[in-house]
């Protein structure tokens, strides 16, 4: 196959055993990729672990995508020595892609954030007063990786018409509706009021987590770790419902007879203070 291009990309100059050339990049994609997994494990002890964890998952995306644009050409090409790469470089946008999310994805050495106490004083609501909190939520990462998905259904698209393969086009309708339910979780709104503790999506008007004040014992706020929750995004695990955004401030909701769920957001305490003066003006014997 060829391997290497000088000038416009439309001569090969270099070529290699297909196998061969193959084990070798796999080989070095591999060792860095695996080295850029344990900065991301090391992240919160490590203070520039964030920042190499992205370099290194960069360079193994460009060594992934470099051999994947050059066998592309080969194959398409009517002989070796026609091989042009063309557009197939955009590959190389997918590594960038990956590489900004892992970046985000990697917790920061000094989260800064000290659990409070595990219930806080509610607000003192006269007679008769209401009380209301609402926040918005937005997420860099879930943005990168919508925007990651979407870079993919056009390198698909891109692929699929190159090779004329019209169930090609499936992968693209996959990776857009996949990022459709990325941009769901940003940005989102949480409210709390009278009606009870509400998380809606604010471009799809999605509710996500809707809970009655009759429904909840108490609200705390909390460090929330993605990882003591199942990971990042709306979750479902042993634990209980969460929508976990980043490593990071939040609250935990505890409800009757039902399992607890987590949400990250800034000002916690106010969230919590809101909440709780609510549900005690619900059922005050509480």
């Amino acid at each position: 196959m060829a391997t290497h291009w000088s000038g416009d990309g439309s001569t090969p100059d270099g070529f290699s055993a297909t196998w061969v050339s193959f084990w070798i990049f796999a080989g070095i994609t591999f060792a860095l990729t695996l080295g850029a997994l344990v900065l991301v494990i090391a992240g919160s002890r490590f203070p520039p672990a964030r920042v190499w964890a992205g370099i290194t998952t960069l360079i193994a995306g460009f060594t992934a995508a470099a051999w994947v644009a050059a066998a592309w050409a080969t194959a398409d090409a009517p002989s070796l020595a026609q091989a042009s790469l063309g557009g197939r470089l955009a590959v190389l946008l997918v590594a960038i892609t990956v590489a900004a999310i892992v970046f985000l994805l990697t917790p920061a050495a000094d989260p800064g954030v000290v659990d409070p106490a595990p219930r806080p004083e509610a607000l003192a609501l006269d007679p008769g007063e209401r009380a209301a909190w609402s926040a918005r939520i937005s997420s860099p990462m879930f943005l990168a990786i919508a925007a990651g998905l979407v870079l993919l259904a056009i390198v698909s698209a891109i692929a699929a018409v190159s090779s004329h393969t019209g169930s090609a086009f499936i992968g693209v309708a996959v990776f857009l509706a996949a990022a459709l339910s990325i941009l769901v979780l940003t940005p989102v709104r949480l409210t709390v009021d009278h009606r009870g503790i509400r998380l809606t999506s604010i471009t799809f008007r999605i509710p996500l987590i809707r809970l009655d004040l009759s429904s909840i014992e108490s609200v705390s706020a909390h460090t929330i770790d993605p990882l003591e929750w199942g990971g990042w995004g709306y979750r479902v695990s042993g634990r209980g419902r969460a929508y976990v955004s980043r490593r990071g401030p939040g609250i935990v909701i505890r409800r009757h007879d039902a399992s607890p769920i987590a949400i990250t957001v800034n000002h916690p305490e106010q969230a919590a203070a809101t909440a709780n003066a609510l549900t005690h003006d619900t059922h005050p014997s509480n």
